[in-house]
């Protein structure tokens, strides 16, 4: 029964289903972020967890635990670029209602440069979110020609 009733939809030949997009705001973005962060942590990095040492010297940064951040970072990386690579978008994302478009393979990776922990990019961590909060859009989003769209 479920195929006669698309063959009829078919012969009425009726428009296709329009979707509004627009740029996605500023709070839609961060909550989706927020999301995604709290997925990662969850599911990524709460495991990981029981190898980071729980004792530090202040100031001293030892081989082991660079090593635990640049892993996280690379995590991240791996979580943000190939979802939006190949989904479109993220979880969070998707929970919100947004999307990612222009991304292609390379995009994505300069796109989320920000994550590694090498310089000069950590120095994007704090240059990002400045001209995100004052423009509404990102840095490398603008460099990459890249947006993240809401759909309506």
């Amino acid at each position: 029964m479920g195929k006669d009733i698309d063959a009829v939809l078919a012969q009425l030949n009726l428009p296709q289903q329009r979707v509004m997009t627009r740029q996605a705001g500023r709070a839609r973005r961060v909550l989706a972020f927020l999301a995604d962060i709290f997925i990662v942590n969850a599911f990524v990095l709460s495991p990981l967890s029981t190898v980071v040492p729980t004792t530090f010297t202040l100031g001293v940064i030892s081989k082991e635990l660079y090593a635990v951040f640049t892993v996280m970072m690379l995590i991240f990386l791996g979580y943000f670029w190939l979802l939006e690579y190949g989904l479109g978008q993220t979880p969070g994302q998707l929970l919100l209602g947004l999307e990612t478009r222009g991304v292609t393979f390379w995009r994505g990776l300069l796109r989320n440069l920000h994550f590694l922990p090498f310089m000069p990019f950590p120095f994007l961590l704090l240059v990002e979110p400045i001209v995100f909060f004052l423009s509404g859009e990102r840095l490398l989003a603008r460099w990459t020609m890249t947006e993240t769209i809401e759909r309506r």
